[in-house]
């Protein structure tokens, strides 16, 4: 029997069904390694800059004063940073993100989108082959709702969730942490097992316990026991110790399923990194765990506004984090010579600028002027 069939038996002998259904968003997110693959994605999409861009055959960018509200201010109620967070976190924990268009400028594009429970919307085809939407069990017009769909599905045309897909690994881990709170609850484990030959009766065992607690607390004295009772060092069933390392197990088939290094959510990888590799590592989630994410907003928020010849795209420079000496000359090396002005660079350091700083200068080995 391997480590995970003996936590099976141990589970079910203390009557907790492994998998007792659907796994809910509330109890997925109660899970450390669900909880930081969503939480890593969300809070890096929302804490980047959302820019615009004409389309004209050259990307042409659009000042901020231009962009359009919802780009800006999605939200009345909450600030963009929140909005954009609880959107990757429905799309990635419900399956599907749902908005109600609450506000629309002159050319009738939306200017905010209040977001909707999962629970809260029912959806399904109508006559005309569009969709027909409910919240609450109120009807709202399609015209009126806005989406972000989750994970491609053939048999859900809005997509499903990744909590979904990894239900299996995440209702373990709930059952084994449901496991270990009984365990301690109860008192965790004895520090030694006391057993005697004879019935000693509930007053003699309780005499017995409190005076081998008062020759044992805080001296090395020997104890001496009568002939019948014995006392032996507490030792862990194998079921129990098993726990930690199937806890470690799930948490890396979730990382699995949510595109990230098991050894940054609780798992392993099951190899040891050097330095190089982890500093690797931050480009592998931006490239595998979140841009995926981060695109599917960016176009959903771009289909969203009026001309259609705009759209919006994050800056996810500021989620590579080279230092500096590193950027500039890999940059130098690229262009082959100076790339910034002084007041570039003042900029930078929050300075001011200078009234000669506008030129970009040659470097000390030459380069463009």
């Amino acid at each position: 029997m391997d480590q995970s069939q003996l936590v099976f038996e141990a589970l079910r002998q203390r009557r907790i069904d492994v998998f007792a259904g659907p796994v809910s968003t509330d109890q997925a997110l109660t899970v450390p390694t669900v909880a930081a693959c969503v939480h890593s994605v969300a809070s890096s999409v929302s804490s980047l800059k959302l820019h615009g861009y004409r389309d004209g055959g050259e990307a042409m960018p659009v000042s901020i004063e231009s962009l359009p509200r919802l780009w800006r201010e999605p939200s009345g109620d909450e600030a963009f940073e929140d909005w954009v967070y609880k959107v990757i976190q429905a799309a990635m924990c419900d399956g599907r993100a749902w908005g109600r268009i609450v506000g629309r400028d002159a050319r009738l594009s939306p200017t905010q989108i209040e977001l909707i429970p999962d629970e809260s919307v029912k959806v399904k085809p109508d006559s005309d082959g569009g969709w027909s939407f409910t919240i609450d069990r109120t009807p709202v017009p399609a015209a009126d709702m806005w989406w972000m769909t989750g994970v491609p599905d053939r048999k859900h045309p809005f997509g499903t969730s990744l909590v979904r897909r990894a239900s299996e690994p995440i209702a373990v881990q709930l059952a084994a942490f449901q496991y270990l709170r009984r365990w301690f609850r109860d008192g965790a484990h004895p520090t030694a097992v006391v057993s005697s030959e004879i019935d000693l009766g509930e007053q003699q065992a309780t005499m017995l316990k409190q005076r081998i607690r008062e020759l044992s607390n805080g001296n090395r004295e020997p104890i001496v026991l009568p002939r019948s009772v014995t006392m032996s060092p507490f030792s862990m069933p194998a079921v129990d110790a098993a726990i930690g390392d199937v806890l470690t197990q799930t948490s890396t088939e979730i990382a699995t399923y949510f595109l990230f290094p098991p050894e940054q959510v609780g798992g392993s990888s099951g190899n040891s990194l050097t330095y190089s590799n982890v500093e690797q590592q931050q480009i592998i989630v931006l490239q595998r765990a979140i841009r995926y994410w981060m695109v599917k907003l960016e176009r959903s928020l771009s289909r969203a506004v009026r001309p259609a010849s705009i759209y919006a795209k994050f800056d996810e420079n500021d989620l590579i984090r080279t230092d500096l000496k590193t950027k500039f000359d890999a940059i130098i090396a690229a262009t082959g010579g100076a790339f910034l002005t002084l007041n570039e660079g003042r900029e930078m350091d929050d300075r001011a600028p200078m009234a000669d700083g506008d030129a970009v200068r040659a470097t000390s080995t030459g380069g463009a002027q």
